[in-house]
């Protein structure tokens, strides 16, 4: 299975969403995942990116087009799962998977892709943050629900 997360978060400081994106992807590939994390190209000029760059070997810059994501798409023939972060890559990444595969449960396995690799991840953030404990909540609730 492959994770390629994808995110047009582009502040000037890394905040709490990249340490949050490092510990999902670290998991992530604790678990046997192969994983890549996609940015925009103009994302490169801050201090964090190149933090980043430095510390995940699957980071590289696409821009949020169809092209791009679908050329990302045909590069491995593992199951994928795109992840977007914010909103720039939601819809290039829906229709760069357009004449894909897709298994009858493909939102549950989703969804439990994510209960367990963030929500595991972040219950560790859940200690000293409200938004981060919520979250935590959530995707454990929908872990629960998908597994039998």
């Amino acid at each position: 299975m492959r994770l390629v997360q994808l995110s047009d978060y582009a502040g000037p400081y890394p905040g709490s969403f990249v340490p949050m994106l490092r510990a999902a992807t670290e998991t992530a590939r604790s678990r046997g995942f192969a994983t890549e994390l996609v940015l925009q190209e103009h994302t490169r000029q801050h201090a964090w990116v190149r933090e980043l760059e430095r510390q995940e070997p699957g980071l590289r810059f696409a821009e949020p087009s169809r092209r791009a994501l679908r050329a990302i798409l045909e590069e491995s023939d593992a199951p994928t799962v795109l992840h977007t972060h914010f909103t720039g890559y939601d819809v290039p990444a829906a229709l760069a998977a357009l004449g894909e595969p897709v298994a009858p449960a493909i939102t549950q396995r989703v969804a439990l892709v994510e209960a367990i690799v963030l929500g595991q991840t972040i219950s560790t953030y859940a200690k000293t943050s409200p938004a981060a404990a919520e979250f935590a909540a959530l995707a454990q609730h929908t872990l629960r629900r998908l597994t039998p």
